[in-house]
């Protein structure tokens, strides 16, 4: 159940947090996940992936003007 998953993943501050997922950057952010994948297609966002994990830095994610948001 949603209660038993939230117990065993700590919750974290994602203003805490050096990298994000692409999730967490859309939470952070207020957009979709959708968003932040075509903003890191078109280059807007940088990403590193990590195996199947695509992740950014969040200090890229402050540092650019996203007008397109």
């Amino acid at each position: 159940t949603l209660q038993s998953l939230q117990t065993v993943q700590p919750h974290l501050n994602l203003n805490t947090k050096e990298f994000l997922s692409v999730q967490e950057a859309a939470d952070l952010l207020g957009a979709s996940r959708w968003t932040i994948q075509r903003l890191v297609q078109r280059n807007v966002l940088n990403a590193a992936k990590l195996g199947r994990r695509t992740i950014l830095k969040r200090s890229e994610i402050f540092s650019r003007s996203l007008k397109c948001v």
